[in-house]
């Protein structure tokens, strides 16, 4: 199973060469790296001077690695997925079309639920304001299926005073914005590699329905993982400048490398992401019935 997360912040020239990717530098005294292809399972390019061979690229795609390049801000911009990458890809992608609308209801019901809980695991691993843990844990009880009674909304709203302060505006052009979409690119591309990897179609989504995004259940499938990202600005907000740094960048890159709880047991990021997608296959399949259980655990930042 692919592990590996390369960053090309310098290189000059990324090519595929005796089953690895190569990275070569402009300056001679850095040492080109070698990495074994099938242990890579995403590669951000931030350096606009780096060339990647177009065999590199088919290479990614046969090995369902996915690439991200980035703005000259270093933000996540564009992605370079595999056009198909699984046998039954055309039935999954009916079975997405023909989706029943009140099963939708009740998988963004099961999704929102999750997230709301991980909001206020880490509202209590980090604030500890128990008094808000237990109000989300009243307003997860009042949600309905397809979260009629916008009980997201809320929970984000006291989420995001909770953790950045009463002044924070989602979307506005500051470091914690900066950190947050750059962490939940992150997270957005890793999942889009598991969706073409099991033969869905990330534009159409459960209840993210923009004409204009192509990766709608991506969006859609994200949402418990969300909260990961902003547990770890808070840990590390006095680390974290108005323009983000490699090392910034590199650290929510790796948190694909944190523990997360499913179905009470431990696993990766990256990995949780690949079971949850897998379940969301077979709930989609009616071979099971409840999406899994992602939990946020304690994390030591300073292991990923």
């Amino acid at each position: 199973m692919s592990f590996r997360q390369i960053i090309v912040k310098q290189a000059n020239y990324l090519f595929f060469k005796e089953d690895s990717l190569y990275v070569e530098y402009d300056d001679i005294k850095l040492q080109t790296i070698k990495v074994p292809i099938e242990d890579v399972a995403i590669i951000v390019i931030e350096n606009h001077r780096s060339t990647i061979s177009l065999n590199l690229i088919n290479q990614a795609m046969d090995n369902n690695i996915t690439i991200i390049t980035c703005n000259d801000k270093k933000l996540p911009q564009g992605l370079i997925m595999p056009f198909s990458g699984h046998y039954r890809q055309l039935e999954n992608t009916y079975n997405q079309l023909n989706y029943k609308d009140v099963k939708k209801k009740i998988l963004w019901k099961q999704i929102i639920t999750q997230k709301i809980s991980n909001q206020a695991k880490v509202i209590q691993l980090t604030t500890h304001n128990l008094e808000l843990v237990d109000k989300f844990s009243n307003y997860q009880k009042e949600i309905k299926r397809d979260d009629v009674t916008n009980r997201e909304a809320v929970c984000a709203r006291f989420f995001f005073e909770e953790l950045y302060g009463s002044e924070f505006k989602r979307f506005i052009d500051d470091k914690i914005n900066a950190t947050l979409n750059y962490g939940y690119s992150i997270l957005i591309s890793s999942i889009v590699r598991q969706l073409v990897s099991y033969g869905l179609d990330p534009r159409f989504g459960v209840w993210h329905k923009s004409k204009g995004n192509n990766l709608n259940l991506a969006y859609d499938l994200i949402e418990p993982f969300r909260p990961i990202v902003d547990y770890y600005i808070k840990e590390k907000y006095d680390f974290i400048s108005e323009e983000l740094t490699p090392k910034v960048r590199k650290e929510l890159v790796s948190l694909l490398n944190a523990f997360v709880e499913v179905n009470n047991q431990k696993y990766r990021l990256q990995n949780a992401i690949e079971l949850f997608v897998k379940q969301f296959l077979l709930v989609m399949r009616g071979e099971e019935d409840k999406l899994l259980d992602i939990k946020i655990i304690n994390i030591n930042f300073y292991e990923i």
